[in-house]
């Protein structure tokens, strides 16, 4: 099966462990995946490739199940290291600093915590994360 850009892609960019699956995969499981992927922009490609780093991909159906739900995850551009991540926090104001102390904060520490309490990853285009709504949604259950 000739493959897409799409998948083409993905394989470059993904961890070796995904880009195992894929060379293992069938041409029934490409051509899902190629569908799953048609629908995608540049934007959630990069999320989908940080999503396979955050989620336990291992075998061919999670990598659709994670290209599924790539709008349950943010994407920060740019946001390659963790002082970029904290620097990013603040000035987008997800966390809340008071103008006047902002020259003094530890912004690479910010980013580590922030980095080592949610489920994210940083990828060569920046750092994808979980949606702070969605992270607390999968932990509760209708009743």
């Amino acid at each position: 099966m000739k493959q897409n850009l799409h998948i083409l892609w993905l394989k470059e960019h993904t961890n070796s462990s995904v880009q195992r699956i894929l060379a293992n995969a069938s041409d029934e499981q490409l051509h899902k995946l190629k569908d799953a992927l048609h629908p995608l922009d540049a934007i959630a490609m990069h999320k989908l490739c940080g999503v396979v780093d955050i989620e336990m991909i291992d075998c061919f159906d999670h990598i659709l199940n994670a290209a599924g739900n790539v709008s349950n995850f943010e994407f920060y551009p740019d946001v390659t290291t963790e002082r970029e991540l904290g620097i990013y926090l603040v000035e987008s104001g997800t966390m809340d600093f008071p103008e006047n102390v902002r020259d003094y904060l530890d912004y690479a520490r910010i980013g580590i915590e922030y980095h080592a309490n949610h489920s994210g990853a940083f990828i060569d285009a920046g750092y994808v994360t979980r949606q702070q709504a969605s992270a607390q949604s999968f932990g509760m259950q209708m009743v």
